[in-house]
């Protein structure tokens, strides 16, 4: 599926977050969520892989994992060591 601002490509991303997390934007603005058992949040949305998103994860920290797919997880490794000049 394309997007209408130029085209890029959506695709379904997998995080892992913390349950203090289930009133943050991120999670009312995903697809689907599931709350396992220790009370920890899997959130699936479909988004584009770009620095907006890492920027958004960003801001929560340690909070929120990428579970998939992994060109989201290089990603996101490569925006955050650039953040460090690296």
């Amino acid at each position: 599926m394309k997007n209408m601002w130029g085209g890029a490509k959506l695709c379904e991303v997998v995080l892992n977050c913390r349950a203090f997390l289930n009133d943050s934007r991120l999670v009312l603005s995903a697809d689907r969520v599931r709350e396992n058992e220790d009370g920890t949040l899997v959130v699936y949305m479909k988004t584009i892989l770009n620095e907006g998103l890492y920027q958004t994860l960003a801001r929560y920290g340690n909070s929120v994992e990428i579970v998939q797919p992994e060109e989201a997880r290089r990603g996101y490794v490569q925006y955050l060591r650039s953040m460090l000049n690296i």
